[in-house]
């Protein structure tokens, strides 16, 4: 067998979902997130080992913050101690696993589980820096195995040193922004000056290798050495704090206590992270939607918060009752929580989450079978409270598995995005929606600039893509330095209104065509699999720089059976996937690349980059 490497196809091929190939790779046989369960396995760890296909593919985006907070809002998930269908980086054949997608009211994400060293997988990293959050692993120690572990690690500075530089190389492979420090365990007496000194070393350590990085310690053992939660920072701890980036209070604290730690942290107020338990155990209010009784009080005293196991809504109220009550669970917060949006250009959602029944292309199914991959989540509505009820809909895409359901009977304007766009050029504003209702819709954006504060945009271009409406504007500001503050929709009478919004685009005019760089394609490692024509390789493009730079959603289709009709096979942010086990029939058969989410007119699939394989 042999495999030639191309870049543009001449023929005229059209597409279809009848006749696709046939995927016989199980979730077993794809790459998958794990957690490093021994000091013996990080000490042994090397980058070169790391499946290609497990790093993440999104890097930290940049940020608005809306309130100019300064505290911060952490989130534990917690969920079943992790590594659950998550795990699979390409994603699974389920859609109602476990997610999340209040982003715009968090800072941190501690991805947690009861590993030693939990790295958290790719999936969870690219929704996390999509959206601006840092993503931090977590290093955790308990009872008397935890006890054993520390006292090897913590022996020498030379096993101290190899530790932290090991956990610095972990989070620089898998583009982590720090971690979370759980020691739950004693500490011998002789060993408390290694254990602030491992601290203050992978701090610095991590300061060096990863911009913006924290490393935050969970308030558990003394400053003598005893498990000992304090639930407050005082002189027990405060060698630890002092040490590190922050710190994570326990949850049974009370109001006198927290002032305390105030008063003890004076100018780093905003470090110490006082926690809530969602489940409610030893937290003020018992958890649940109580959650925001110890949230308001952690908020006059100017705290930050660390909220533990937000997927409380999902173990105890269930996957089928999850997006409702996920929705309530949060609106019952926002009042006391950071809101953030987005800044940079260029800018596109399709508002899916990362899950499906079923995925669309241009609001059409390529594939009718569920299906959850949060590297797959688009950016995520500002939250907050409005009279307009928003809620995600996924019985119909327009790209991905859902989109945005807007409905209600009001007519003041609902806030799609508070954000801080800068623009210096003329910039596209692109929209897609379905009326349910016979209510029409208008779009408008706030500006910033000498010449004004507002616009509301109208369009004479209008037409239909698969019983979607699609409209574009234009935003000039004629070289004056602008920045859009607010994007708007607007319901144009008082009466019920029900909207689908399928995607939002802002995208500078000098950008429109890159999505039609070339790209060069390969096959690697590349077996087959006998008379079945059955193969497994790894697929591999190599994008332009700028196309990179936009985090686009790459399609992956197939040559069907007959030769002249291309069948989708999967989307993936990253430039490889692992094709596990597909049937071809004989002869030459062709897997095409398509970037997706930069424009609305994509590549066509004749036009795109492809690689053939002859058998």
């Amino acid at each position: 067998m042999y495999v030639v490497c191309v870049y543009q196809s001449a023929t005229r091929l059209s597409t279809d979902t009848e006749g696709k190939m046939e995927l016989v790779g199980c979730p077993s046989s794809a790459p998958e997130s794990s957690p490093l369960t021994s000091l013996e396995s990080i000490f042994k760890w090397c980058q070169a080992d790391v499946h290609p296909c497990l790093p993440n593919s999104v890097n930290r985006q940049k940020r608005a913050t809306i309130n100019n907070s300064k505290w911060r809002c952490l989130v534990c998930h917690d969920m079943r101690d992790g590594y659950l269908q998550d795990r699979f980086v390409q994603g699974v054949s389920e859609s109602h696993a476990y997610r999340f997608f209040h982003w715009s009211c968090i800072d941190i994400f501690v991805y947690f589980s009861h590993k030693f060293i939990t790295i958290p997988p790719a999936t969870w990293v690219d929704a996390a820096h999509l959206h601006g959050v840092k993503i931090l692993g977590t290093v955790i120690t308990e009872w008397e195995g935890g006890e054993k572990c520390c006292e090897e690690f913590l022996d020498s500075q030379d096993n101290i040193k190899q530790f932290v530089d090991k956990l610095v190389e972990v989070a620089v492979k898998f583009d982590l922004d720090g971690w979370l420090i759980n020691i739950e365990n004693k500490i011998a007496d002789d060993k408390i000056n290694n254990l602030k000194e491992f601290l203050r070393l992978l701090t610095d350590s991590m300061h060096k290798a990863v911009d913006e990085s924290l490393v935050i310690w969970y308030d558990s053992v003394t400053e003598e050495g005893k498990l000992k939660w304090q639930n407050q920072l005082n002189h027990h701890n405060r060698c630890f704090f002092d040490s590190c980036d922050g710190i994570y209070l326990n949850y049974n604290w009370k109001d006198e206590e927290l002032q305390k730690s105030v008063e003890l942290a004076d100018k780093r107020i905003h470090h110490v992270y006082a926690g809530i338990d969602v489940f409610g155990r030893g937290t003020l209010g018992g958890g649940g939607f109580n959650t925001k009784t110890p949230l308001e009080m952690i908020r006059t005293h100017d705290l930050s918060v660390a909220i533990f196991a937000p997927g409380w809504v999902y173990e105890v109220l269930g996957k089928q009752e999850f997006i409702e009550k996920e929705y309530e669970f949060w609106n019952l917060l926002l009042d006391y929580l950071p809101s953030h949006g987005p800044c940079s250009l260029p800018f596109a959602t399709s508002f899916c989450q990362g899950f499906g029944d079923q995925f669309c292309h241009f609001g059409r199914a390529v594939d009718s079978s569920p299906w959850h991959n949060l590297s797959l989540q688009q950016y995520q509505p500002t939250i907050s409270k409005q009279a307009i009820n928003s809620r995600i809909h996924w019985k119909e895409a327009f790209e991905g598995g859902g989109c945005l359901r807007l409905e209600g009977e009001i007519n003041l304007p609902f806030n799609l995005f508070t954000c801080s766009f800068s623009i210096n050029e003329p910039v596209y504003l692109i929209y897609v929606w379905k009326n349910k209702s016979t209510t029409e819709l208008d779009v408008r954006v706030l500006l910033n600039n000498s010449k004004g504060k507002q616009v509301a945009l109208h369009s004479n271009l209008e037409c239909c893509i698969n019983d979607w409406k699609f409209r574009s504007f234009l935003i000039n500001t004629e070289g004056t330095p602008t920045t859009i503050t607010s994007v708007q929709i607007l319901p144009k009478t008082q009466s019920n209104f029900d909207f689908l919004f399928g995607y939002f685009q802002l995208i500078p005019e000098t950008f429109l065509n890159t999505f039609r760089d070339p790209m060069p394609v390969h096959l690697l490692d590349l077996v087959c699999g006998g008379t079945e024509r059955q193969i497994t390789a790894l697929l591999t493009w190599k994008p332009s720089d700028r196309l990179r730079s936009f985090f686009p959603i790459f399609s992956i289709f197939a040559l069907s059976s007959d030769g002249t009709t291309f069948s989708y096979l999967t989307s993936t942010r990253k430039n490889i996937f692992k094709l596990c086990g597909i049937r071809f029939p004989d002869g030459c058969r062709r897997f095409v690349i398509q970037p997706r989410l930069l424009t609305l007119q994509p590549t066509p699939i004749e036009s795109c980059s492809y690689v053939d394989v002859t058998f």
